[in-house]
């Protein structure tokens, strides 16, 4: 279970196809629980992260009154209310998280965490990559025996494989 993935890196991940299955969460009925993955980079500085928090914040009020009007239009305005829902939703930032499951057979999870832990992947990605390598690691680690885990500067270690 990947519990709270940016939609954005949801997004990045379901490109890769071969060997792969994906459930994520829908965010069409999670008005009551909207969560935000705060991007690696801003969490080390303490203005970044009130800046981050503020924006959020005003996107949700924003987000909130469109779905009030919504909520407003009368009971023969169902799907024009859907539709207005429809339209608040997409308001909300790439960094609302969602919960999901992937599945991996072992050559796709292999080559994914090569590809995603690279040194120049997007930052966010490589941490959910790593995550996923070190999850998989513990739990089949045969099939991770030859890793090999390249300290990189600015966030988890680069994984690649010897026998690939």
């Amino acid at each position: 279970l990947c519990a709270d993935v940016a939609r954005d890196i949801q997004l990045e991940f379901v490109r890769h196809r071969a060997g792969t299955g994906y459930s994520w969460e829908s965010t069409r009925f999670t008005d009551k629980h909207l969560r935000f993955v705060v991007p690696p980079r801003l969490r080390e500085s303490p203005e970044a992260m009130e800046i981050f928090k503020a924006g959020i914040m005003r996107q949700v009020e924003s987000y909130e009154e469109l779905r009030r009007l919504a909520e407003s239009e009368g009971d023969e305005g169902t799907l024009k209310r859907k539709r207005m829902k429809e339209a608040a939703r997409g308001f909300l930032p790439g960094c609302r998280a969602s919960d999901g499951m992937i599945t991996l057979n072992a050559r796709a999870a292999r080559h994914i965490i090569a590809l995603r832990t690279g040194e120049h992947a997007d930052l966010g990605i490589r941490e959910f990559a790593y995550a996923i390598f070190k999850a998989l690691r513990d739990t089949a680690p045969a099939f991770f025996a030859d890793a090999l885990e390249r300290p990189v500067p600015d966030g988890p270690p680069e994984v690649t494989f010897a026998n690939s």
